[in-house]
This record gives C-alpha cells, sequence and structure tokens, in this order.
C-alpha cells in the first residue's frame, strides 16, 4: 500500500465490507444510526472508485501510457478532473449526512424507536477498530504519497471513526439504563445520537468542496501567483521589458501558468535571446522547453527544423514532485547554495548543449539558484537552474563518479527549490536513465508528453 492507487484499492473493499456487515447490524439491532452509516461508507466507496479511476487515468497519463479514443478527446491529461471528484464527493457525503438528521429529526418527534443494544455494541466496537487503523494508516502513508484523494479517503474514515464512537457512547449508555427508572428514553437513544453526530460531521467537508469548486473555477491561488509575479518582474528587469501579464490556476494537482512579455515598440525582433549574426534577416523561433506539439505546430506554419533532423523527436520529459518535503536526511556530504557566476566553470564543462560560447550557462547563473557538492574541500559535483525555473545541469567529473555526490545535491536542491516554491521540477533528456533513477527514489512523478528545445528558421 506504497502507491495512491493501492492505498485506494485496499479502502475500497473494507469500506463495502463494513457498509454491507452495517446495514446487516442495523436492520437486525433496529438502529437507524447503524443504517446509516452502512449507507454513509456505500456512498463513499462509490466515490472512492470514482477517485481510483481517476487516479489511475493521471497516472497512467503521467507516465505516458494511455493509449486509445479517450487520450484523443483529453489531450491536456486528466488533471481537471480530480477537482470534480473531490467536490462530488464532499457534497454526497454532506448530504447524507443533512437527509440523516432529517431523519433523526424526525424520529425523535414520532417518540424514537425500540432498539437491541447488544448487538449495537458488537458492531459499533468492530468498526471503531477498523476506522481507526484505516484513518491511522492513510494519514501514515499519505506524509509521502501527498495525495488529495488518499488526504479525503483519510478524513472519511477518520469522520466515520467518530461516527461510530459517538454512535458506542450512545449505546453504552442505553444499554446501562436498561431496567432503572431511566429506561423510558431508550427510544431516543438512536436518534438523539444520529443527530449530534450529523450535526458535527457535516462540516468536515467544507474545507475540500471549498477548494474543488476554486480549482474547478480556475480560481488564482495567492502563492503560486505572488511566486509567478516574483519571476516574471526579475526577467522584466533583466531584459528591459515593459511589463508583463500572468494568468494562474491550480487544476487538482496540476498548475497553469502563462506568461505574457511586454517590449517596447522599438525591441529587436530576436530580443535578448537573439544569438544570430550581425546581418542576418531570416526570421526564427527558439522553442525553449516547449512541448513536442508546439514545434509541430510552427513545421505546419512553414518554419524548418534547423538541426540535425528534418523531424521533431522527443528530447526530455518533465518530473516533477510537491509539498513540503525534506530530504536532508538524504544529503550525505556538504553541499551548498550559490547565487550568481561563481560556478560557471564546472558547469560550463559539464553541459554541452549550445555552449560554445557559454552564454546561456551565464543566464542561468545569473537568474540562479545553482549548488554544489563538497568533498575535502573540493567542488565535486555542481547542478544549476535553467531559465525556465527547472532543475538542471548536474554535473560530477569523472573521476568523482560513483560516489553518490550526486545522489547528495539532488536531495539538497530539491529540499531548497520545494523550500521556495512549493514545487520543484526537472527535465530529463528521455535517454539519461541515472537522472531518471535518481528522480524516482526522491519521489518525483513524470509529467505526460515530450519537451525539447528547437531552433526554428523561416525560409526567406
Amino acid at each position: 500500500m506504497k502507491t495512491e492507487q493501492g492505498l485506494l484499492r485496499v479502502s475500497i473493499a473494507v469500506t463495502i465490507l463494513l457498509a454491507g456487515v452495517g446495514i446487516l447490524f442495523g436492520i437486525l439491532s433496529g438502529s437507524f444510526a447503524i443504517v446509516f452509516d452502512g449507507v454513509y461508507a456505500l456512498t463513499d466507496a462509490a466515490m472512492t472508485v470514482v477517485a481510483l479511476l481517476v487516479s489511475n487515468l493521471i497516472a497512467s497519463s503521467a507516465a505516458g501510457g494511455s493509449k486509445g479514443r479517450l487520450v484523443k478527446h483529453f489531450t491536456m491529461g486528466f488533471w481537471h478532473l480530480e477537482p470534480m471528484v473531490l467536490g462530488l464527493n464532499g457534497i454526497l457525503l454532506t448530504g447524507a449526512a443533512i437527509y440523516a438528521l432529517i431523519n433523526a429529526v424526525g424520529s425523535i418527534m414520532e417518540g424514537g424507536r425500540p432498539l437491541d443494544f447488544d448487538r449495537a455494541i458488537i458492531y459499533a466496537v468492530v468498526t471503531l477498530v477498523i476506522t481507526i487503523a484505516m484513518a491511522i494508516i492513510g494519514t501514515r502513508a499519505n506524509r509521502t504519497i501527498q495525495s488529495d484523494f488518499v488526504a479525503l479517503d483519510a478524513k472519511a474514515w477518520m469522520m466515520s471513526a467518530g461516527l461510530t464512537s459517538a454512535l458506542l457512547v450512545a449505546f453504552v449508555i442505553g444499554f446501562l439504563i436498561q431496567g432503572t427508572a431511566h429506561e423510558w428514553l431508550s427510544p431516543y437513544i438512536d436518534p438523539v445520537a444520529l443527530a449530534l453526530v450529523c450535526l458535527v460531521i457535516i462540516p468536515i467537508p467544507a474545507g475540500t468542496i471549498r477548494q474543488a469548486f476554486a480549482d474547478i473555477l480556475l480560481v488564482t491561488p495567492p502563492d503560486l501567483k505572488s511566486h509567478v509575479d516574483r519571476v516574471a518582474e526579475a526577467v522584466v528587469e533583466r531584459h528591459g521589458f515593459l511589463s508583463y501579464r500572468a494568468y494562474v490556476a491550480r487544476v487538482g494537482r496540476g498548475r497553469q501558468i502563462e506568461l505574457y512579455f511586454i517590449v517596447p515598440e522599438d525591441f529587436p525582433a530576436g530580443g535578448a535571446w537573439d544569438s544570430r549574426p550581425e546581418g542576418e534577416k531570416t526570421p526564427y523561433v527558439f522553442l525553449n522547453h516547449s512541448p513536442s506539439a508546439l514545434a509541430r505546430a510552427a513545421l505546419d506554419l512553414g518554419f524548418v527544423h534547423t538541426g540535425e533532423v528534418a523531424d521533431v523527436e522527443p528530447a526530455a520529459n518533465l518530473w516533477f514532485i510537491e509539498g513540503n518535503r525534506d530530504f536532508s536526511a538524504l544529503v550525505k556530504y556538504e553541499c551548498r547554495l550559490f547565487e550568481g557566476g561563481e560556478l560557471y566553470e564546472v558547469i560550463k564543462a559539464g553541459w554541452p548543449h549550445g555552449s560554445e560560447d557559454g552564454r546561456y550557462i551565464k543566464w542561468c547563473l545569473d537568474a540562479g539558484p545553482s549548488f554544489a557538492c563538497y568533498d575535502g574541500g573540493k567542488i565535486v559535483c555542481a547542478s544549476s537552474t535553467h531559465l525556465s525555473g527547472t532543475m538542471g545541469m548536474i554535473y560530477t567529473p569523472d573521476e568523482y563518479r560513483g560516489k553518490g555526490y550526486a545522489s547528495s545535491l539532488a536531495a539538497f536542491q530539491t529540499t531548497e527549490m520545494l523550500r521556495r516554491n512549493k514545487i520543484a521540477i526537472a527535465h530529463i533528456w528521455h535517454s539519461n536513465e541515472p537522472s531518471r533513477s535518481l528522480v524516482k527514489k526522491l519521489g518525483f512523478s513524470m509529467y505526460s508528453g515530450w519537451f525539447g528545445w528547437w531552433r526554428m528558421s523561416f525560409p526567406n
């Protein structure tokens, strides 16, 4: 049960089992509260099945394994389904509790109902143990998995445990007052306990519902917008642009960011990125860190790929990790954070792509941050951050390889990027299996689709 899908499958199986037992014991004991507990569990199980299906779609899409007609209709992936499922789940659970509350009030007004407390107590004890165990398992596992689905599922188990514990207390009280002067209260035990439990659990899914609707409506997260603004403002200042426009939204576990920079009217066509010789007039576009589909669209418009191949080949995948994670325990060697060009020579030695004059590396180092791993006072491994904000350019000289320096530095850099941005992203060349294995060990997930760097020129 170390994956999101594995936890959800176990949760579904246990929930269906408890729901069936709850409905049976509720009928035998005459407790509408127990019947509601079973129905509530069935509702939760049904939504967990839907959550599992969406989770599988997202995981399959991120791994590049989705095939068939469904993917053709969802070329942007399935991230947007997550908040829909979470919102629907929260609404159904809240609706079930409100309906049960109405029935409980009606039962109280009609004089309550008789109850077999022996069977009710047995059910409550067994169910309480199972629900608490499932809540603990889900909560602990989600510290690593960081899944909204698992978080909501663990919250549902905690709600069930709270409901069951309240019922257990009520049933024990009802059992104890049998044969006493207070026995006339027995018929009211079940509906009163149910009403109180419903009043407690109705507001619990409110936060999930609110966040789900915010994602569906593309409400801008303030922290993400603030980070994008800081990056964009730095780019505007560095390259002499006039201003920028940023459009930011969160959709489930995905993030959507669009940035437009406004340049002066007399700004050169190539701007700060133009590396053409003086006098060269051929229009071109440099698609930095862009999806393959965008490069193919440029080809369809008449641009010509200026690389060594005529077609646009897959270059790299994006890997990402989110949350408040700390990998300090994996840092076995001294690692330091740098700002500026101090690591230029080391980075340049290990980054062969477009490094004839090192301009791109200088830009990246100026934008920062960069990182280095030390052993015996010497730099044995270094890495930097691309202009797109992704981790990359990690390099270990041949004589220092195989000693775990890159692993320590990757753990250090990932922790720092998560501290700054709450997300760390790495683009990894499709043939670079060591780096792919490295980020997998840290818990990175692969985003669907291929990305690359293409220079397209328009024929005269």
